[in-house]
């Protein structure tokens, strides 16, 4: 079934600037790519402010003369030893996809903050959802891997300050995926292209942006996909950007500074925990991920999986997906239940209503056309769906002592020729299924 577009994706569709799917992932490759290299700026003062606190290095200017090799040798140490620096300058970066993700929406998309999912109204309840969906999923990974033989150890008490500074980093830089990838790229896709299929040229693009990462792997490539798709899924049924992004923040900074994991094989984090004891090798792809961290492991796909399908039912509640009944087929079925038929959609056998939408496919497939009630005379009889009906074997709530075999059609007057049952007179004229007759007092 195809997924509603929610309001604030279709207020991103109102205006005329409906580019390609080819023009969007240019742009968004684009803005990754002028990203990277602008976001050493933000690194460039950590290792100015090193080199020039160091000794050998400021002797070597002051002299004029300097050691080409031993200046090499010194940035490579800043590279090793100031990891804490690097990481939260980097993490601290992404405020530039963020800046390039809100530019192009609204200077090219001609969109408002509203239709990239900035609901103001809906933020203390998105953070609450972000907040509890990004709890349940860590502490389930975390369990999960405790019962493998994972066990941790306090070591980072004493470094509660630094761990912050990263707390705010990763908040940063959660919030700037979610909003360059859904915010910006997902709806700007969803103007030519279906909900799902946006999602998944989403998830796509969203993949292939981590596979520069160390220890890239197949199962990494599959569990970030679920990741992408299911936060696309969320971002519909939600309608807001702040709980995917508190969904990304809590993820990369419990297993990363909490529990001391590789996060999309991004390693070198100060973490509150480390692992004393890890499982042994052969249970590597099942709860260890390798380097690339729990992301690689198919435990993280089993949580993703679960999750989606938690998600998916939630939606059916919430009705986020088309009905795949015509206006004119809900108000039949109506029609039938006021007269006597006691019939409701959620009662119906469900091979039936496969059937009936087997049917209905076929028809618009070999007529050409896309409404059914178009043509009144071309139009399947509506006899066998009747009769289906009545049948207690497909609808449930039918009365199990109701005999309503030969009984007249209460959607036609009773003088009426054709108000009679087809499988008592073979020569009546069929009238067809969703025909004005139908509803006529």
């Amino acid at each position: 079934m195809n997924i509603i577009k929610p309001n604030f994706m279709k207020f991103g569709s109102e205006n005329d600037n409906k580019h390609g799917l080819f023009f969007y992932i240019m742009l968004a490759l684009l803005g990754y790519i002028i990203f990277s290299f602008l976001s050493i700026i933000f690194e460039l003062p950590v290792l100015l402010s090193y080199l020039f606190s160091n000794s050998e290095y400021v002797q070597m200017l002051q002299n004029g003369n300097p050691d080409y090799k031993e200046m090499y040798d010194i940035i490579d140490k800043y590279m090793k030893t100031n990891l804490d620096s690097r990481n939260i300058a980097l993490l601290f970066s992404n405020m530039l996809m963020i800046i390039f993700a809100i530019f192009v929406a609204k200077k090219i998309d001609k969109r408002s903050l509203q239709t990239m999912g900035f609901n103001t109204k809906k933020l203390p309840a998105g953070v609450l959802q972000g907040l509890i969906v990004g709890v349940i999923i860590v502490g389930v990974v975390i369990s999960l891997q405790k019962m493998c033989g994972f066990k941790w150890t306090v070591t980072g008490s004493d470094k509660i300050g630094i761990i912050v500074l990263y707390g705010v980093g990763f908040l940063v830089q959660g919030f700037s995926e979610e909003i360059f990838c859904k915010g910006f790229l997902m709806v700007s896709l969803s103007k030519s292209k279906s909900i799902r299929m946006s999602a998944i040229y989403t998830s796509i693009f969203f993949t292939l942006l981590h596979m520069g990462n160390p220890n890239f792997g197949f199962l990494a490539i599959v569990n970030l996909f679920m990741y992408s798709y299911f936060t696309c899924m969320l971002f519909v049924d939600c309608e807001n950007i702040w709980t995917l992004g508190v969904i990304h923040f809590i993820w990369n900074f419990a297993t990363s500074c909490i529990y001391g994991l590789n996060v999309s094989g991004m390693s070198g984090f100060t973490s509150l925990m480390s692992v004393e004891t890890y499982p042994s090798e052969k249970y590597d792809i099942f709860c260890i991920g390798g380097g690339f961290g729990p992301e690689g492991t198919l435990i993280f796909s089993f949580v993703l999986y679960t999750a989606m399908m938690v998600l998916n039912r939630h939606m059916i509640f919430r009705n986020k997906f088309e009905s795949p009944w015509t206006d004119r087929e809900v108000e039949y079925l109506k029609k039938i239940e006021k007269d006597g038929y006691q019939i409701k959609l959620g009662d119906l056998n469900k091979d039936f209503v496969e059937k009936l939408e087997k049917d209905r496919d076929s028809y618009k497939e070999v007529e050409g056309r896309d409404d059914i009630t178009d043509d009144p005379e071309k139009q399947p009889t509506p006899r066998d769906f009747l009769n289906r009906i009545n049948n207690p074997e497909n609808n449930p709530s039918l009365d199990q002592n109701t005999n309503n075999k030969g009984a007249k059609n209460p959607l036609l007057k009773e003088d009426d020729p054709h108000n009679v049952d087809a499988s008592r007179d073979k020569s009546a004229k069929t009238i067809t299924a969703f025909s004005k007759e139908y509803f006529d007092e």
